[in-house]
């Protein structure tokens, strides 16, 4: 195999584990919004939030779907990719496994990140708030 087509198998291969983290991440983010737009239904129904809250969960969550929906697409077009790349037919089965070596001495503390994401992110902050809120009412009211 050439130096170059190495290169590119490998470049194929990070693709695909960099967008099987995406899809996680879409996934969870996917499941948050639920969470969140349950929790917003909820307090709708006690008068605690009005329906444009509502909706703006409701927003958020098809924001979240269409997000995952592209993370799968982008994983499915780099397994293509990589296929070509080997040279086999896409309706093999080309199975990649590994993990991402991030080096996590070069990444902030999580709380930093989060705070970084919060403070660039002014949905991200309503979220919070209406989550922490909604969380505390229900754990006021024993649901």
């Amino acid at each position: 195999m050439k130096v170059a087509t190495k290169a590119r198998v490998r470049a194929a291969y990070f693709r695909i584990l960099l967008a099987q983290k995406e899809l996680e991440t879409a996934t969870r983010a996917v499941e948050l919004m639920q969470r969140t737009k349950d929790l917003v239904e909820m307090s709708v129904k006690q008068g605690k939030q009005t329906r444009i809250d509502l909706n703006t969960a409701v927003i958020g969550l098809a924001r979240a779907r269409n997000q995952k929906a592209s993370a799968e697409q982008k994983l499915e077009q780099s397994k293509i990719d990589l296929t070509e790349v080997l040279g086999v037919s896409p309706s093999d089965a080309v199975g990649v496994t590994g993990e991402l070596d991030v080096t996590l001495e070069d990444l902030p503390p999580t709380s930093q990140l989060v705070e970084m994401a919060q403070s660039q992110r002014a949905d991200l902050k309503a979220a919070a708030a209406r989550i922490a809120a909604d969380e505390n009412s229900v754990m006021l009211k024993g649901v």
